[in-house]
C-alpha cells in the first residue's frame, strides 16, 4: 500500500523558508522555488534554493538525485562541509558516509520519476 500527498507552497512575498524534520522513510519530489528548503532525513541534511530533486528514504540509506541547480548533502550527525550535488547528478547518503555524486542517465531519472504518475 502507498500513500502520498501533494503539498505546494507559495510565499506572499520574497522571503519564505520551508523546514522538513524527520523524513524517515518513503519518496519525495521537490521543487524549491526561491525558497530555501532544509531537508533532514534519517541520514541526510539538504539544503537547496531554486532546485528540483528527488529523494528516496530507506532504512538503510537516502538516494536523492538533482534535477536542476544545485544542492548542499550532509550526514545528519556530521556539522562538518556540505557535498554540493549538481544538476542531472546522484548521491547516496548512509549514517556514516555521504558518497560521491554521479552522474544521472536519462533513462535513469525517468525510471526514478515514474512513482509519481500515480499521485
Amino acid at each position: 500500500m502507498q500513500s502520498g500527498a501533494r503539498v505546494e507552497f507559495k510565499a506572499s512575498d520574497s522571503t519564505c523558508s520551508i523546514r522538513v524534520d524527520q523524513f524517515n522513510s518513503g519518496k519525495a519530489y521537490a521543487d524549491t522555488s526561491s525558497c530555501p528548503h532544509n531537508i533532514e532525513t534519517l541520514h541526510a541534511r539538504i539544503q537547496a534554493r531554486n532546485a528540483v530533486l528527488q529523494i528516496n528514504v530507506s532504512q538503510q540509506q537516502t538516494d536523492i538525485m538533482v534535477l536542476s541547480s544545485t544542492i548542499e548533502v550532509m550526514t545528519r550527525e556530521d556539522t562538518g562541509q556540505f557535498v554540493v550535488v549538481r544538476a542531472d547528478q546522484k548521491i547516496t547518503v548512509t549514517p556514516n558516509a555521504v558518497g560521491r555524486p554521479n552522474a544521472l542517465a536519462w533513462d535513469e531519472i525517468w525510471q526514478s520519476m515514474h512513482w509519481r504518475e500515480d499521485f
